[in-house]
């Protein structure tokens, strides 16, 4: 028999690349805009100290050289810090570091005893005081109440305390601080500890020092210190009733404060324990 010859189908015509253009893209939400210029800065070494704005990317290597290519999915450590570092720090140690510890899982039987040798060193205890310091001192920094400041600047404090709209003028801002004071101290006389046990109270004891800290060193930076001291001059000269409520409130934060931070040196040093007893 013959052979059929099997039919080839035409070949389907393929339509050209569309036409490449040299014109722009133009996004239409930048329209109208002004162009941002980003200028990318490059350290080799520690971080740089200065002021650091916009985000960093970082990376850290090991002390021993790396010969291969593969050594950099291994051995090299990067990241980025998108603000500033005392908050990227406290996020960091509370979403990272301490989770990685508390939930840690080996995988592998050297990983396990380089874990255990680190527990045995107090390692997780010590990030756990550490990270709990760099919380409070975040609060400081972060913290709400901040003193309103007199425009007026104290030169000579003699003829301060002998111009009386000088005076009447720091001792409305000296009622503010009052005020801020009062607001402060029955905030935290209002407080209780969040959980039961030594630790809570420790924690309690150092939230307190953090809050009172925040507002007894804005109350002894120099220039209130030259407000107090004008005032208390004009007050020997005639009775003021703003400076007067003040230095009681002042006397009661000062107490406060040191009871406070005194708790927070003493149960410190017991942490420790509690924290083995507590396990």
């Amino acid at each position: 028999g013959e052979a059929a010859e099997a039919e080839t189908p035409a070949p389907e015509a393929i339509a050209p690349p569309p036409a490449i253009s040299n014109k722009p893209v133009v996004d239409p939400l930048k329209v109208g805009k002004p162009a941002k210029n980003v200028t990318l800065h490059m350290y080799v070494g520690d971080f740089p100290s200065l002021q650091m704005e916009g985000r960093v990317l970082y990376f850290c290597k090991p002390s021993k050289p790396i010969i291969a290519e593969a050594d950099l999915d291994t051995k090299v450590e990067y990241g980025i810090l998108s603000g500033p570092s005392l908050f990227m720090l406290d996020q960091m140690l509370n979403h990272l570091y301490l989770p990685l510890l508390t939930d840690h899982k080996p995988i592998s039987d050297r990983d396990h005893e380089m874990y255990e040798r680190a527990m045995d060193g107090d390692l997780l205890n010590g990030l756990q005081k550490f990270a709990s310091q760099v919380k409070h001192a975040v609060q400081q920094v972060a913290g709400e109440v901040r003193l309103n400041m007199p425009t007026i600047s104290i030169e000579d404090e003699s003829s301060a305390v002998s111009d009386p709209s000088v005076v009447v003028d720091l001792e409305t801002a000296v009622a503010d601080w009052t005020q801020q004071i009062q607001r402060v101290a029955q905030h935290e006389m209002g407080k209780a500890p969040t959980g039961k046990g030594p630790l809570a109270e420790i924690e309690f004891w150092r939230s307190r020092s953090a809050s009172l800290s925040t507002l007894y060193e804005q109350l002894h930076l120099p220039h209130v210190k030259k407000v107090i001291k004008v005032l208390e001059a004009a007050s020997n000269k005639h009775e003021s009733d703003a400076f007067r409520e003040f230095d009681v409130q002042l006397k009661e934060l000062s107490k406060l404060h040191i009871e406070a931070k005194d708790n927070v040196k003493f149960l410190s040093t017991l942490e420790r324990h509690f924290k083995s007893i507590s396990q």
